[in-house]
């Protein structure tokens, strides 16, 4: 089955900040986040965008 699910865990605290990051990117293929406390859920359209968005968001945080 494909997974189409992307988490991220944040300090604690910090996971609002992070999915207001996500959702400015305006991915086209994110159907949706969700923020805790300390997690952000991301769902996206499928398995492949999934990879794509974990790329992208490595990329953003390695940026100076």
């Amino acid at each position: 089955y494909a997974v189409n699910i992307v988490v991220i865990k944040c300090h604690a605290g910090m996971a609002n900040a992070a999915c207001k990051v996500v959702d400015e990117q305006n991915f086209g293929f994110v159907v949706g986040t969700i923020a805790g406390d300390d997690t952000v859920f991301i769902l996206t359209r499928s398995e492949n965008h999934a990879v794509q968005l974990i790329e992208q968001l490595r990329r953003l945080m390695t940026r100076q």
